[in-house]
């Protein structure tokens, strides 16, 4: 199976990450407690971002493959560093899944 080629390239804080296939691009900034300006996600804020469109996602395609309904559902995630060193010490994600 081929890989995903994708870059990032810092400038200052700022770091701007680009999607080989898609041309997609985004930035991310550290947050204001970690000396950035917080005008963004954090590298460690698309961590959380991305469990929870990755739960979405797979229960989606799942619902899908065994035809099953599936509505709109959302995820709120909440991320929870530890003191120094700084690093993520728990994700909290709370899905909401209307009944349709």
């Amino acid at each position: 199976m081929p890989g995903v080629p994708m870059t990032a390239q810092i400038q200052g804080l700022t770091c701007r990450l680009a999607h080989g296939p898609s041309g997609a691009t985004f930035r991310t900034v550290p947050p204001v407690d970690n000396g950035g300006d917080g005008s963004s996600f954090s590298p460690t804020d698309l961590v959380g971002a991305a469990l929870a469109a990755c739960a979405l996602s797979t229960m989606a395609l799942q619902a899908g493959r065994e035809g099953l309904a599936w509505g709109d559902a959302s995820a709120a995630v909440e991320k929870r560093m530890t003191p120094p060193p700084r690093r993520i010490g728990e994700l909290v994600l709370v899905f909401d899944m209307p009944r349709e």
